[in-house]
């Protein structure tokens, strides 16, 4: 798999290594590797298991671990936020955006948003 986009030391000793298709994909991988790093687990993380599972005041490392790197990140001055998105798939086939909202200030979960992806304009200058 190449070089893990993130990488921690977990509290029995063992490593999670996130492998995230982001900013373009729909999804992130989370790999649980022992001290010789052989997989104990993999699993991947941007779904609805994963989603319910961020609360209010979680740290933006919490999110990060939960999910891995957002593929876009967005600060909004008059709300006080900074806001991660992922791409997913819902319902087999439509593309969403998974939103993590920040306070600014603490660095702390607000609340978390869903919101269609737009669909891809047309090229321009593209002939057939």
């Amino acid at each position: 798999h190449g070089r893990p986009t993130e990488e921690w030391t977990l509290p029995d000793g063992n490593r999670a290594l996130m492998y995230a298709d982001t900013p373009f994909g729909y999804g992130s991988t989370r790999f649980i590797v022992d001290r010789e790093y052989q997989v104990i687990a993999a699993e991947p993380v941007i779904n609805e298991d994963h989603f319910v599972r961020l609360k209010a005041g979680m740290s933006e490392e919490d999110v990060r671990h939960e999910l891995g790197r957002p593929g876009e990140t967005s600060a909004y001055a008059n709300l006080n936020e900074r806001v991660w998105s992922w791409r997913y798939i819902e319902f087999g086939n439509r593309r969403m955006f998974f939103n993590a909202h920040f306070d600014a200030g603490s660095g702390r979960l607000k609340y978390t948003s869903r919101t269609p992806e737009p669909e891809p304009r047309f090229r321009v200058g593209l002939r057939h």
